[in-house]
């Protein structure tokens, strides 16, 4: 990565490999599962076995090596490209992210819990 782009970085990268389990919102799939390459405060690059459309809009709930509850996301595909060696990774920005515990006391959060938990949305955001 160029020196001009890590300068224009809002937030620092970790290469951390998580686990995330996700779920386009509008869309009739089950949620999936797949893993980060690399996360920041402001997203997720996103490894998975399927490709997501730039503009998705993904529920996220994405468990961190070392860190006891897992964290709850909405987030946007800001791109999205074929991985090497198979698969596919998209650059999700997290438009509002959480721990899985706040999520009795942030509705949305509690509805991004409930949609992968039960693959189903009770109301709009």
């Amino acid at each position: 990565m160029s020196d001009e782009l890590k300068q224009n970085r809002e937030h620092q990268r970790f290469r951390k490999q998580c686990t995330i389990d996700y779920k386009v919102l509008d869309s009739a799939d089950s949620p999936a599962k797949g893993c980060s390459k690399d996360i920041s405060g402001g997203g997720i690059c996103l490894h998975s076995t399927e490709q997501i459309a730039d503009g998705q809009t993904l529920a996220l709930r994405i468990t961190v090596p070392g860190i006891e509850q897992p964290l709850l996301a909405i987030g946007i595909v800001k791109w999205s490209k074929p991985a090497p060696g198979g698969g596919y990774q998209a650059g999700v920005f997290f438009w509002l992210i959480g721990r899985e515990t706040d999520s009795g006391q942030d509705q949305r959060l509690q509805q991004v819990k409930q949609l992968l938990d039960e693959g189903v949305l009770s109301s709009e955001f």
